[in-house]
């Protein structure tokens, strides 16, 4: 979501320069600078100059402690490490990546943009039921025993980027196929391309931007009902708990049998998405024209 509202703002013709401390730099991507690199801990790079500072809540360093100037802190979560930093260095505005976030840190001035929806440019879906990220503690749920129950259903695995990634011994059933992690670019080919259904049975979610990928593809989504993925899927969501294995099986049984229906409410529900993101962004980048006045 930052890079799209930066992209955004160096579109209205800003000039927007990112500073990380891991990797190499410099390089640029998308129109946008990228300066810093990787440094010892505790070291960090002094920002250059600006007019306003925008800041991942979570990850904030000394150099935002001691810019001068406004700060916009944006927020993905509302986890300790966005609390902290939010009450470590108050920000001038918080952007939220959902109305769920912001009821939760409460923090002010503060504003909602909810992450932006990729429209394909051509829609594509398959047969397996799909998970991505199969980290064991809070993300792969009941899918292993769900391959078990529903051994005439095939299913898809898409290994996460961090975490113990989940897999029982020995050799894979017959109905299931496991991928490692795939890069963003790649996702409709590998991924959405096999997917007639995306379960996503997070013990914790503040949105879940695959969800709203699978939306804009036409691919139906069951989920667990944490709050975030309430506001995110509304009423296109089949709900099922994570500790209620057959609540799973029944509900991907009636996604497989009414498919059309499903598939033409997520796709009305994503363009929906689409259009509300426009308008946040742009009144995102007015609020941030505003503190640099």
């Amino acid at each position: 979501m930052t890079h799209s509202l930066l992209k955004r703002l160096a579109n209205r013709g800003h000039e927007v320069e990112v500073v990380v401390r891991e990797g190499n730099a410099p390089w640029s991507w998308e129109g946008i600078s990228v300066t810093g690199g990787t440094l010892p801990r505790k070291e960090y790079h002094t920002l250059p100059p600006g007019d306003v500072v925008i800041y991942h809540a979570e990850f904030f360093e000394g150099s935002v402690e001691e810019w001068q100037g406004p700060r916009v802190a944006v927020c993905h979560n509302a986890r300790l490490g966005v609390e902290l930093g939010l009450f470590n260095v108050r920000p001038d505005l918080a952007v939220m990546n959902c109305e769920t976030t912001a009821k939760a840190l409460r923090a002010g001035p503060a504003m909602v943009v909810h992450p932006p929806v990729p429209v394909p440019r051509e829609r594509v879906h398959g047969r397996r039921v799909t998970i991505i990220n199969m980290e064991e503690t809070s993300k792969v749920g009941p899918f292993w025993e769900l391959v078990r129950l529903m051994p005439d259903v095939e299913f898809f695995g898409v290994r996460g980027g961090y975490g113990k990634q989940a897999r029982p011994p020995g050799r894979l059933p017959r109905n299931v196929k496991i991928i490692d992690q795939v890069a963003p670019a790649e996702m409709a080919e590998k991924v959405w391309a096999e997917t007639a259904v995306l379960m996503v049975p997070s013990a914790t979610e503040s949105w879940s931007m695959v969800a709203s990928e699978a939306m804009a593809h036409g691919i139906p989504v069951i989920a667990q009902p944490l709050p975030g993925l309430i506001e995110n899927l509304q009423g296109v969501g089949t709900w099922a708990l994570r500790e209620q294995p057959w609540s799973w099986v029944q509900g991907i049984r009636t996604i497989l049998g009414a498919w059309d229906e499903f598939s033409a409410v997520a796709l009305e529900r994503a363009a929906l998405q689409a259009e509300r993101h426009e308008s946040e962004a742009e009144a995102f980048c007015d609020a941030v024209e505003a503190l640099c006045r």
